[in-house]
């Protein structure tokens, strides 16, 4: 079951951001931190959840265990330019790696959407690393297309 976190899903949120972490590191290991505070992760988490209006943070449940999660933020544009003024951007989408190959990844990002949508959002972006080829076919089925292609230099290493 995929519904929106609830306060009392705080710590569960807190521990699955930690993985995240540690998971991401394998693809990105200078842009992720050293070390999550989890006093800070807490904090933010608790905000999500009381702001309310543009940010939410999904999770998925097994009866009363959390074993996933995925954020969504909604995104305006200040200038009256842009082609796509309001946007949904997802981040932190992650599932124990028990109840992988289960669909339920789809199903939070499908929850994501819904919201988005609801909140007037004309497009829904994300990031991810280059190198996780589970989360581009995973994106990709889903009907997300690559757009942009971000490149980074280590400027401490010799060219």
């Amino acid at each position: 079951m995929v519904d929106m976190a609830r306060h009392h899903d705080l710590a569960c949120l807190v521990r699955l951001q930690e993985a995240a972490v540690e998971a991401e590191r394998a693809f990105s290991p200078d842009l992720v931190p050293r070390r999550i505070d989890p006093l800070a992760s807490r904090r933010s988490f608790k905000a999500t959840l009381l702001r309310g209006q543009r940010e939410r943070t999904f999770v998925a449940r097994v009866g009363r265990q959390v074993i996933g999660m995925l954020c969504v933020e909604l995104h305006r544009a200040r200038s009256r330019h842009a082609a796509v003024r309001r946007h949904g951007f997802m981040h932190s989408l992650y599932v124990a790696p028990a109840h992988r190959r289960q669909r339920v990844a789809a199903r939070l990002v499908a929850r994501g959407l819904v919201w988005s949508r609801r909140q007037g959002a004309l497009q829904v972006r994300l990031e991810m690393a280059a190198g996780n080829a589970g989360a581009r076919r995973l994106y990709e089925r889903l009907g997300f297309r690559p757009r942009e292609v971000f490149f980074t230099l280590d400027l401490r290493r010799p060219a």
